[in-house]
């Protein structure tokens, strides 16, 4: 696997269009796609595209919000926000919001890829996390297209004969593992 980076002109700014972003990129870092290839855009951009953004200081916390926010020692803009979403935020002075309709938007996204580049091409939305006690942070998938992400093991047996139930390692994390 050949990871290849996609340098930008400028900054990405609420409203862009990710694919008209990436072909350009494509273009200017001299990158020739073929089939298989895989686009990974982060959750992120696509709020940007979505224009899912909020200034925090125009947002008015409900009573609930400021005892929670009191409680938990953040500021009551930003758990409102937590409250109306209830899923996932960026933080900071502008917060993105949760993309919406993640799995439409990469279907539609690498379509547009393969028909642009005449190549069967696949797509990923990524995002990272933080862990308790752990220090950095981990990259997660969180939509795909085009390809099979993980190797589904369950109903298989384990090494002590235990069917198993939940394990669906990723699939270039195994083959990573395998080469090891």
């Amino acid at each position: 696997m050949q990871v290849s980076p996609l340098k930008l002109n400028h900054a990405i700014q609420v409203g862009d269009g990710v694919f008209d972003i990436t072909i350009q990129a494509v273009a200017n870092n001299g990158i020739r796609v073929c089939s298989g290839d895989v686009f990974v855009v982060t959750s992120k951009i696509v709020s940007y595209e979505q224009s899912r953004m909020v200034r925090l200081s125009d947002v008015t916390p409900s009573d609930v919000a400021s005892a929670y926010a009191k409680q938990y020692g953040i500021s009551a803009e930003l758990m409102e926000l937590i409250l109306q979403e209830a899923d996932v935020i960026y933080g900071g002075v502008d917060v993105a919001l949760w993309p919406k309709n993640l799995r439409s938007w990469i279907n539609q996204f690498r379509l547009k890829l393969t028909q642009h580049y005449s190549q069967e091409a696949g797509a990923l939305v990524t995002d990272s996390s933080c862990m308790p006690m752990r220090i950095g942070t981990v990259g997660v998938a969180l939509a795909a297209s085009g390809f099979k992400p993980a190797i589904d093991y369950r109903d298989l047996s384990d090494l002590y004969d235990r069917t198993i139930i939940i394990t669906q390692p990723g699939k270039y994390a195994l083959e990573k593992t395998r080469s090891l």
